[in-house]
């Protein structure tokens, strides 16, 4: 009578299954990042409803969000010019610009909801040594 001694092994993934899995798990991601960008949107919605400041942990997920589809999608990568295409360095130049701006303006955002909370918490702490 034997038996083995300890967990089995678990199989291996190779090359060609990754491959293979490569677009359904793409897609798995980008659900389960709709999920929590979902999430942040209500947090955000909860916070204007009730004049509250966004808690900047919320905000940060919501970034990082924002950067892994990013990622996912590959946007970051320029694409080889088309024959179309009459100056391709330009057309580049163009994505690169809007996305250092895009990014400006959710830092700008991201900092904002920061001093937003903030300002709330000191105003909270005030409050509280007044009582």
């Amino acid at each position: 009578m034997t038996h083995e001694l300890g967990p089995a092994q678990p199989p291996e993934i190779g090359e060609e299954q990754l491959a293979q899995d490569r677009a359904r798990v793409r897609a798995l991601l980008l659900t389960r990042y709709e999920k929590v960008w979902n999430w942040v949107e209500d947090q955000m919605a909860y916070a204007r409803e009730f004049e509250r400041p966004l808690d900047p942990r919320v905000a940060e997920i919501g970034i990082r969000v924002c950067k892994e589809e990013a990622m996912l999608y590959r946007l970051s990568k320029v694409e080889p010019p088309s024959d179309n295409e009459e100056d391709p360095t330009i057309l580049a130049i163009d994505r690169a610009a809007m996305v250092a701006e895009q990014l400006t303006v959710l830092e700008s955002k991201r900092q904002a909801a920061k001093d937003s909370a903030d300002a709330w918490k000191n105003h909270h702490s005030k409050e509280q040594e007044a009582a």
